[in-house]
């Protein structure tokens, strides 16, 4: 399988849903920007363990994160993008 690209975007509830989703069956990710999804530490700890080789992640406006510490388990991850999201 060919490394990819996904990008999850848009005002919904369902970040961390959409992130277990496509942990589970895009496994071979290379790059996820993940914007303005209300990502929580569930959805980055998912991340961390299902897609172990990825190797550039974004995750701005994510106000729901507040301290993304399951991202230091990447180990392949050399770009990392986390803006803070405006109150």
């Amino acid at each position: 399988m060919s490394k990819c690209t996904v990008i999850i975007t848009g005002d919904n509830t369902d970040g961390d849903e959409q992130v277990l989703i496509v942990a589970r069956h895009q496994q071979d990710l290379s790059s996820l920007n993940i914007c303005k999804s209300k990502l929580g530490w569930e959805g980055t700890l998912t991340l961390s363990a299902n897609i172990p080789g990825i190797t550039a992640l974004a995750l701005s406006h994510n106000k729901d994160i507040c301290q993304p510490t399951a991202v230091g388990r990447l180990a392949d991850l050399r770009n990392l993008n986390i803006c803070k999201a405006k109150h």
